[in-house]
């Protein structure tokens, strides 16, 4: 299993971190329990106090979880999350919810399994909430000069109030009333006529004095506090006031591409490795930065031979870099003989059209309606060996992809575009095949036409186009049909979302109305672990945009799924065996069977005559035909199909006799 106290690089992605356990110094207890399986080390606990100290640490969680890794095959994340909505996540955690999963390639496919349905249940399903991340993008230098907001708010009554308090240091509510009647706005009329009765003259406001209450009164509009600590954003709502969003990580315009991807892709590349499938989608408005956060700045040569596409490169690459690392140390260091393929498809959807990027953008499948099956069956699929080949693969797909530029990003995606990582894993020591897919979708932003500008009439953007495509009627049309197609995607993905929100589980969840959704159907309500990344503008011009897709984030946040290991491939390998098996008695049933003629006298009391009567029996195939028998039970029990007993004979006195012939008493099986 290799030295862990000694060994180990936090750099090396299928390694672990280097971490000092032990009761002692020298950590002698943990190099003795490496030679112990699971059970002695579960049992080791309660042998005393300082054996329990120091295998109940955090450190020797972390260390069980390399030890499960090296024996079972069960991958671990290399370092812990540090979201405030984790819940208190530690190594512990980590290892109790991994060890259910600890007999993923141990139980052998000709063996019968003793669990029972609820266990393997527990073993094979796991529910869980979705991930939901928010990305800011940084601010354009021309906004960010000072300039009178062009949207203000009057705060909710409890809101104005609270604030009051707040700023004030008062916590009385009548002490606030005061200061709010002070200030003005609410309930002013009134507050005015009492205020003539008590001093009775007529009060003329000035001017200033007017407009000092009705900023008092009111905010600016927009992305308040951006909280990464917390995971919070706090959003000034023209219609509702102040609004807070929690997500389970939060990033400023500051954070690092590795942090995001770390934050939110990692455990899913960790638990499409442990044998599930697992989905990523980035939201947000056109020019939010979702391509960006996905591939990175570019994908051109000039791009990858830089020193900056090491920090710069997005969450696809880094994603496939991860996956390599870590199959091939599992093939250098697991105990188990692993046999990993893995593939990629890359597709793009256009309103109802799923095109192949890898194939000249051609269709997939012979028609529409068999597209997304054709896909998900795995006929898009080309096989990948290492990190060159993904680049190869994306440079590829990126001269195939719908782009051209707007008034509102320069290298707009027009189409929704969808990476799949397929990989097959093969346990050879037991048989046990597991599959698994990691959906990396990047979707189109959403726009509105008046500001993206794609049907205006502005000679620079009419110019732009005219370089791009060389004709400026045809490109406006065309701009604007796939405008609509991307909004009209995105559009039946809310409608999804919120059927499965309201967590009845007898709602019509609408995924045909899109081909999009269709495609994402496994990663939203179904069996599939899911992350979603909402990239936001921070400007005050795309606040209601910007409000929109943290909606969309909460909403996502609300859904919970059940997440399924694909055991199917193990299922297939044993029933196929147990196929081969069933071929195998057949045949030697049809080459050794035979008809006899028995002949037998019997004896007519009341006439004293003896009868002959001849049976024809068949012999030559009973042990063959008891083991079919036992095949076929097996296999019915597998399949869940009614089985039919009458192929195995008939029991009568402990033997087995074929036909008819136990009615007479024979014995067929001398």
């Amino acid at each position: 299993m290799g030295n862990f106290l000694s060994s180990a690089s936090s750099s090396d992605v299928g390694g672990e971190e280097e971490v000092v356990v032990g009761h002692d110094e020298s950590g002698l207890l943990f190099q003795v329990l490496e030679y112990c399986d699971y059970a002695t080390r579960s049992r080791c606990v309660f042998l005393s106090r300082g054996y329990h100290r120091a295998l109940t640490s955090d450190a020797a969680f972390r260390w069980h979880l390399n030890c499960m890794h090296i024996e079972c095959g069960i991958f671990s994340p290399r370092q812990l999350l540090d979201s405030p909505s984790s819940g208190g996540e530690t190594w512990k955690s980590i290892f109790m919810n991994l060890s259910k999963r600890r007999n993923l390639w141990l139980v052998s496919p000709t063996s019968k399994r003793k669990t029972t349905k609820t266990t393997n249940r527990d073993e094979s399903e796991e529910k869980f909430h979705i991930t939901v991340c928010a990305r800011f993008k940084p601010l354009n230098l021309k906004t960010q000069q000072y300039h009178e907001p062009k949207f203000r708010s009057t705060l909710p009554f409890h809101q104005r109030l609270s604030l009051i308090k707040l700023s004030h240091g008062i916590k009385s509510n009548s002490e606030a009333l005061k200061i709010l009647r002070q200030e003005g706005g609410w309930f002013k009329e009134k507050w005015e006529e009492e205020e003539k009765v008590e001093l009775g003259s007529m009060m003329d406001d000035d001017d200033d004095d007017e407009a000092t209450r009705k900023n008092n009164n009111s905010v600016s509009c927009g992305i308040s506090a951006i909280d990464s600590q917390a995971g919070r954003v706090m959003v000034v709502d023209p219609t509702k006031g102040i609004r807070e969003f929690e997500f389970d990580h939060v990033h400023t315009d500051e954070t690092e591409q590795a942090k995001v991807y770390t934050s939110s892709v990692s455990r899913l590349v960790c638990d499409f490795i442990n044998g599930y499938t697992a989905t990523c989608l980035v939201y947000g408005m056109t020019g939010s930065g979702k391509t960006h956060t996905m591939f990175g700045p570019t994908l051109d040569d000039t791009f990858w031979s830089s020193a900056e596409s090491g920090y710069m490169q997005g969450i696809v690459p880094r994603a496939c870099s991860d996956i390599f690392d870590i199959l091939q140390y599992r093939k250098d260091n697991l105990n188990l003989t692993m046999e990993a393929k893995l593939s990629v498809s890359y597709i793009e959807i256009f309103g109802n059209d799923i095109n192949d990027l890898l194939k000249g953008g051609n269709l997939c499948g012979q028609n529409r309606a068999s597209a997304h099956r054709y896909v998900l069956s795995g006929a898009a699929d080309e096989p990948v060996r290492n990190n060159a080949d993904v680049i190869h693969i994306l440079q590829k797909g990126e001269t195939q992809k719908r782009k051209a530029a707007t008034a509102m990003n320069e290298r707009s995606s027009r189409a929704h575009s969808i990476f799949i990582l397929s990989l097959s894993q093969k346990c050879l020591d037991s048989g046990i095949t597991v599959n698994s897919k990691l959906f990396l979708t990047d979707l189109g932003g959403n726009e509105q036409t008046k500001k993206s500008q794609v049907a205006t009439s502005d000679k620079e953007i009419q110019a732009e186009l005219t370089r791009v495509r060389n004709s400026v009627g045809y490109v406006k049309n065309d701009r604007m049909r796939e405008a609509v197609n991307i909004n009209l995607g995105l559009m039946a993905l809310k409608s999804c979302v919120d059927a499965l929100k309201s967590g009845n589980k007898a709602a019509y969840v609408p995924y045909a109305d899109s081909k999009l959704t269709m495609m994402l159907s496994s990663g939203l309500g179904g069996n599939s672990k899911t992350a979603v990344i909402i990239c936001a503008n921070q400007e005050e011009e795309h606040l209601s945009e910007t409000i929109a897709a943290l909606k969309f984030g909460q909403s996502c946040r609300s859904i919970t799924t059940t997440a399924r290991t694909d055991t199917t491939g193990m299922l297939d390998n044993l029933i196929h065996k147990l196929d081969e098996k069933i071929k195998e008695c057949e045949e030697n049933i049809m080459k050794n069977e035979r008809w006899e003629i028995r002949e037998e006298r019997r004896t007519i009391d009341m006439f004293s005559e003896v009868e002959l009567k001849k049976t024809t029996v068949l012999v030559g195939a009973e042990e063959d035909r008891m083991r079919l028998s036992d095949l076929l039970r097996r296999k019915a029990e597998l399949t869940g199909t009614a089985f039919d007993n009458n192929s195995g004979g008939t029991r009568k006195n402990e033997k087995f006799a074929f036909g008819d012939g136990h009615t007479y008493g024979m014995d067929l099986t001398s």
